[in-house]
């Protein structure tokens, strides 16, 4: 997978930043600027990885293939 993402909660205390390392994926609790961005309330973030795709009212920005390949990655 190539790129990093950003996931940002905007109803409660909670940013991460991931991205690949090492054949895995390294992820830490902070705000830094991603390739894609994942913007929305947590539970809708957490149903957008689940389901592979933005729900509700969760945003998806940036660049769209590796906001796609993550969610792609983590989903199901």
């Amino acid at each position: 997978m190539a790129g990093s993402l950003h996931v940002h909660c905007t109803d409660a205390d909670g940013e991460w930043y991931a991205e690949p390392a090492g054949g895995g994926v390294v992820v830490t609790r902070e705000h830094r600027k991603g390739d894609a961005v994942l913007r929305g309330p947590a539970e809708e973030i957490a149903a957008t990885l689940r389901a592979g795709a933005p729900t509700g009212a969760v945003e998806g920005l940036g660049d769209p293939a590796v906001l796609a390949a993550w969610l792609a990655a983590v989903s199901g």
